[in-house]
Formats: structure tokens, sequence, C-alpha cells
């Protein structure tokens, strides 16, 4: 679950960006979400395919908040415009559609129990993520 898109950035502001980031959850509590539905996006055209979360007592959200303000204060993000959507990126679909019969969404609650600053490294066949740091949340 992406708590804040960073995109393309020099290799000497990870530093900075991990100590800001990571520090910002200090304290937090773990996100205990429910899957609502999976979605695809956008809909006349779908190229993504999401499981929707339901963060019903905002948890997942104050994380987010907390990493995007705080990087943002420190200069090394832009806060986006609109609300944060709770959601797990399932599939990217590049040159055809999403499924648009979708299968039930599990039942079991997610616990999300840290936060990982994450590199990509993209290419042709597919992005490979790359752990760069972690810190755990506050179990509930």
């Amino acid at each position: 679950m992406t708590v804040a898109f960073l995109g393309t950035r020099d290799e000497d502001a990870i530093s900075a960006i991990s100590r800001a980031g990571l520090s910002a959850v200090a304290g937090l509590s773990a996100p205990v979400l429910r899957a609502r539905r999976l979605v695809t996006l956008p809909r006349r055209a779908p190229r993504l395919l999401a499981l929707d979360l339901d963060d019903r007592e905002g948890r997942a959200r104050d994380v987010a908040a907390a990493v995007a303000g705080t990087l943002a204060a420190a200069g090394l993000h832009e806060l986006e415009e609109r609300a944060y959507w709770a959601h797990l990126t399932l599939a990217r679909v590049r040159g055809e559609r999403a499924s648009r019969r979708l299968p039930a969404p599990p039942v079991t609650p997610l616990s999300f129990e840290r936060v990982t600053l994450y590199r990509s490294h993209l290419h042709p066949a597919g992005a490979r993520y790359e752990a760069i740091e972690r810190r755990r949340l506050v179990r509930a």
C-alpha cells in the first residue's frame, strides 16, 4: 500500500527522504483494514486493478498524512490535492483491458505493521522493487 509516491529522485536525496519519512511514523498505530471491493480504473478503459480497503479508524490515512506532511515540510515532496485512498494496487494492464468480472475480495482483516521506503528499478519486463529502510508501527 503506497502512502506517498515520490517519483524519480536523485540518489543524494534518498537519505533525507528516509530520515524524514520514516521518523514521521514513530508512535503511530498500525492500520488494520478490511477489503471492500476490487476496483478497475479508469472506468472506460481500465488499466489498474486495485483492492479498495476500509480504513474505518483512519490509521492508514494518518500514516500517509504524517509521511507526506513531514516530507513536504522538508521540501522533499508535494502534497496531493486529492484525498488519500487506502488501496492495494494488484495489477497494471498496458494495451489491454482489465477484467470487468471480478471475484469477491478477501474477508480477512489486513494488518500493515511497518512502513518501507522502496527504490523502483523500471524495466520493460516490469518493475523490481528494492527495500531501502523499514520502520515498525505500533501494534493496535
